[in-house]
Formats: C-alpha cells, sequence, structure tokens
C-alpha cells in the first residue's frame, strides 16, 4: 500500500527527465553516460518502474545542468 502512494511522484519524476533529457537533445545512452549509470537503469527511472534515489536524481541533474528542484517543479522545465 505504501508503494501506491508514491508511484505518482515516481511518475512525474520519470515524466521530468524524459522532458529534461529532450530539451537538451540528448539520447539516452549520452545522459547515462554522462550521469554514470547504466542506460537500463535509466529507462527504468525515465518509466517510473522504480523508485528513484536522491543521488540518482542529484547525478542526472548533474548530468543535465539543473537544479534538482526542475525535476519537480514544472514551472523549471
Amino acid at each position: 500500500m505504501a508503494r501506491q502512494k508514491f508511484e505518482p511522484i515516481n511518475k512525474r519524476l520519470a515524466r521530468n527527465i524524459r522532458r529534461l533529457r529532450a530539451m537538451r537533445r540528448l539520447r539516452r545512452a549520452e545522459l547515462a553516460e554522462r550521469a554514470g549509470i547504466t542506460v537500463d537503469q535509466l529507462r527504468q527511472n525515465e518509466r517510473g518502474d522504480v523508485p528513484i534515489s536522491a543521488c540518482r536524481l542529484y547525478w542526472l541533474g548533474q548530468a543535465l545542468d539543473v537544479p534538482l528542484d526542475a525535476f519537480f517543479d514544472r514551472k523549471a522545465l
């Protein structure tokens, strides 16, 4: 039950990761390499299949050159 409670957050993060990557015109492999993760890990995060850790968000933010709140705030996009 607790997992279902957080699914909307995972989906929002996933959607924003995809948007930010698209805005930067990066392929999934390019972003994964910049963030130091595998393409499969990034794919799971972009689908919202797994919870995203704070560390992962930080790495993705660094790779995309955006602040962490960009993943949560639509206005930052």
